[in-house]
């Protein structure tokens, strides 16, 4: 049970960190393309790959607190809903290239935030 309530909160935190980050990327920089939701990914992607080599390598952590940040806080933070609707609007608005733009732009940049992040934690400390 406690579990689920770390998971849940963890969850309810990344959303609003989510809302919050693509809220204000979105207010600078327009809605003309979905750089909001993209930018949550990357850097979601990101610290998703940090953590879990931070977890492997570095720093061990119960599974109570990697599950809260992974799977909660990271869960909820990341986008792949957001970023199928988004890319469904995009078509739906005749934008055919601008929302393959946004799928290859966002698969491939998020794989190598992920990559990037693994990096980044096996040279940590």
């Amino acid at each position: 049970m406690l579990q689920l309530l770390v998971i849940g909160c963890g969850g309810a935190v990344g959303a609003l960190m989510r809302y919050g980050l693509g809220l204000r990327i979105g207010l600078l920089t327009g809605s003309a393309f979905p750089w909001g939701t993209l930018f949550v990914n990357i850097v979601g992607c990101f610290l998703a790959g940090l953590l879990l080599t931070l977890v492997v390598t570095r720093i061990p952590l119960s599974d109570l607190l990697r599950n809260g940040l992974q799977i909660g806080l990271l869960g909820g933070f990341t986008t792949f809903s957001a970023f199928s609707l988004d890319t469904i609007a995009l078509f739906g608005q005749g934008l055919w290239l601008r929302g393959l733009l946004y799928i290859v732009t966002s698969v491939i940049v998020s794989l190598l935030g992920a990559y990037l992040g693994m990096s980044v934690g096996r040279n940590f400390l």
